[in-house]
């Protein structure tokens, strides 16, 4: 910018009809314009890139024409120049705000797991609710960015689960408690649980997620590590990188892992206190949730024709319906709707529905279990 207004000094004195006389740097003696030495001491002038010497005008009185010319040649110059600049500015493209567009910041969620079309599970609402404080968060980046993994990572190298109790809550998932290790609760879930890419393991101290470990069963090179406290993500591990909390932009896993390991905490740690001393558990699955299913086990075994032929009407359609659910579908008809939003299990995902439905979300027990369901409805002239 100062470049500019030097030319518009110089053109502006052209006009007035000035002389611009240049001096020589060393001995102050006149010289000319493109003379490379000073004619009086010899000194080199073109090893200056900038005339080093005062220039002076004689300025001639200029007659009016001259003065309008002169005043539209300033203006222009100068309007160009400051109006370049703010273009400049102006096509600088602004960084995106996640929570300005639910299309935009969908892409975005999606984009950052590297799980293909794998589906994000939880409303856009938990997502923007989760993320939207990390778009104001200078004024605790000091506070989360001291804080150290070392310790949690020290944990995690030395954990041994043979020191854990553990418990099935159904074939997907597992949890481990022992009261006096630093992790005082862990949850393992499989990825059939919500059709997930990756497994997941949760770590919990004092009641609060604390840890979560994501990662690829088939791949040692895929995987997120995510370190909480008191509900914030303070840091975020990749193969690649180590985010710490003022880095840290919104991803699928930094939100996804927190509410579903805060769910878990609450329907199968919390809730269970109570129960423990009272509740007869097997290696493979709980009994006490069986009674909030039609067929708690279409999800992990072929079902026989003794398991269904004497389901009624209406049960037979809720069984089916149940092994959608299980995946978070979303239903319309009431009933249904109503039916499912009542049981502790269902978690209705709005990006799960009739019309982003695919039979790919089910596995091979679920497909059966339906043709069976199917076939025996059909049979009993249920449909």
């Amino acid at each position: 910018m100062q470049n500019d207004y030097w030319v518009i000094y110089l053109i502006i004195i052209l006009f007035l009809g000035g002389e611009i006389i240049m001096k020589c740097p060393k001995c102050g003696k006149e010289v000319h314009d493109g003379e490379l030495f000073c004619g009086n001491c010899g000194y080199n002038l073109a090893q200056n890139n900038k005339p080093s010497v005062q220039t002076k005008t004689q300025v001639k009185k200029p007659n009016n024409t001259n003065k309008i010319i002169i005043a539209i040649v300033a203006i222009v110059l100068v309007v160009s120049a400051v109006t370049g600049g703010a273009l400049f500015v102006a096509n600088k493209k602004p960084s995106y705000v996640f929570g300005t567009t639910k299309k935009e910041d969908l892409k975005i969620l999606r984009d950052s797991a590297k799980d293909g079309d794998y589906s994000l599970y939880f409303s856009y609402d938990k997502y923007k609710t989760f993320w939207e404080p990390y778009n104001k968060k200078l004024e605790s980046s000091k506070k989360y960015d001291k804080l150290s993994t070392k310790e949690i990572d020290s944990e995690i190298a030395d954990l041994n689960l043979s020191d854990y109790d553990y418990k099935s809550v159904n074939s997907n998932i597992r949890k481990y408690t022992n009261s006096i290790e630093y992790f005082e609760n862990i949850i393992s879930v499989k990825p059939d649980e919500k059709n997930q890419k990756y497994k997941r393991n949760y770590y919990f101290t004092d009641g609060s997620l604390n840890y979560a470990y994501i990662y690829d069963p088939d791949n040692s090179d895929d995987w997120y590590k995510l370190y909480y406290d008191d509900d914030v993500l303070y840091c975020y591990k990749t193969p690649d990188k180590t985010y710490k909390y003022s880095d840290i932009t919104p991803t699928k896993w930094g939100c996804f892992a927190y509410e579903e390991a805060i769910d878990l905490h609450n329907d199968y740690i919390y809730d269970s206190y109570d129960d423990d001393d009272d509740e007869d558990y097997d290696d493979d699955y709980d009994e006490y949730e069986d009674e909030d299913y039609i067929l708690p086990t279409s999800d992990s075994e072929y079902l026989t024709r003794s398991d269904v032929e004497d389901l009624s009407q209406t049960e037979n359609r809720l069984a089916i319906n149940e092994i959608y659910a299980r995946h978070g579908y979303t239903y319309q008809t009431e009933d249904l709707k109503e039916y499912f939003e009542d049981k502790s299990w269902y978690h209705s995902n709005p990006d799960i529905n009739q019309s982003t439905w695919n039979d790919s979300m089910l596995n091979n027990y679920e497909r059966e279990n339906i043709n069976l369901l199917t076939t025996v409805a059909k049979e009993k002239g249920y449909r």
